[in-house]
C-alpha cells in the first residue's frame, strides 16, 4: 500500500478529517441529551484507537479513518467541555497543571524521537501527539500568558490558519510543477537556484490559497453561519 501519486499524497488526511465531519454531526444529533452515553462513547473512542493501530496491517494503521480517532474524538470531547461552566472554571483555577502536563508529554515525545520510536503508525506516539494538540489548544483557549497570546494572535499565524486547508492541498503539487517545469526533476535542495524555486512554490501556495479562501472556503463558510443547529430535545450537549 503506498500513498498513491505524488501530487495526491497529501489527500489521504484530508480524506480522513472529511470522514468525520459527514459522521460526527450525526452521532452527535443522536445522542444530544444522553450526556452519559455520549462521554462514554467518546473516551472508548480515544482509548479503542491504539489497539485498532496495533492490529490493523500495512499502511492502513496510519491513514484509516478509525485507526486515527483518538485525535479527532479529543477535539470533539474538548468541544464538549469547552462549552460546560464547570470546565472552564475547573481550567482556569488548575492552568498550571495543564502546563505540566504539556511539559511532559513534550519532554515524552521527545525521549521517542531520541530512542526512534516515532515511526508513522506506532500505537502509542500518535496518541500522545493527540493529547499534546489537546493541551495545547486548552492552553490557547484560557491562559492568559501574554508571549503565548501574542504567538497565537499573530496576523500573520492566523492568515495562514483560515487558509491551512488549502495550503495543504495545493503545496505538493505546485511544488511538483515548479521543479519539474524548471528543472524537469523532482523537487530537491541542492543549490541555491533550488531555494528559488522553493520561495517561488511559497509565493504561487499563497497566491492559491488565497484564492481558493475567497471564492470558495469563504462563501461556503457564510452560508453555514445563515444557519442555527437547535436540537428538538431542550437539553442539548452543548449546555
Amino acid at each position: 500500500m503506498t500513498f498513491g501519486a505524488p501530487f495526491l499524497g497529501a489527500t489521504w488526511s484530508l480524506a480522513v478529517e472529511e470522514q468525520f465531519y459527514l459522521v460526527i454531526p450525526l452521532f452527535i444529533y443522536v445522542l444530544a441529551g444522553q450526556k452519559k452515553v455520549f462521554g462514554g462513547l467518546i473516551i472508548g473512542f480515544i482509548l479503542f484507537a491504539p489497539l485498532l493501530r496495533h492490529i490493523t496491517p500495512d499502511l492502513g494503521f496510519y491513514v484509516f479513518a478509525w485507526c486515527r480517532m483518538d485525535c479527532i474524538f479529543m477535539g470533539v470531547g474538548l468541544a464538549y467541555l469547552s462549552r460546560q461552566k464547570k470546565f472552564k472554571a475547573m481550567i482556569t483555577t488548575h492552568l498550571a497543571w495543564v502546563w505540566a502536563t504539556l511539559f511532559l508529554l513534550f519532554v515524552t515525545l521527545a525521549c521517542l524521537i531520541n530512542i526512534g520510536w516515532t515511526g508513522i503508525g506506532q500505537v502509542t506516539n500518535h496518541f500522545i501527539l493527540a493529547l499534546f494538540y489537546t493541551a495545547f489548544v486548552i492552553l490557547a483557549l484560557y491562559s492568559k500568558f501574554k508571549p503565548l497570546k501574542f504567538i497565537l494572535e499573530n496576523p500573520i499565524l492566523r492568515w495562514i490558519g483560515w487558509r491551512s486547508y488549502a495550503i495543504y492541498l495545493f503545496h505538493v503539487p505546485i511544488m511538483g510543477l515548479v521543479f519539474g517545469l524548471a528543472f524537469g526533476r523532482v523537487p530537491e535542495l541542492k543549490s541555491p537556484i533550488d531555494v528559488i524555486a522553493i520561495i517561488s512554490t511559497i509565493v504561487l501556495v499563497c497566491i492559491a490559497s488565497e484564492i481558493s479562501y475567497h471564492t470558495l472556503e469563504k462563501p461556503m463558510l457564510r452560508i453555514g453561519y445563515k444557519y442555527k443547529f437547535i436540537h428538538r430535545n431542550k437539553e442539548s450537549l452543548g449546555t
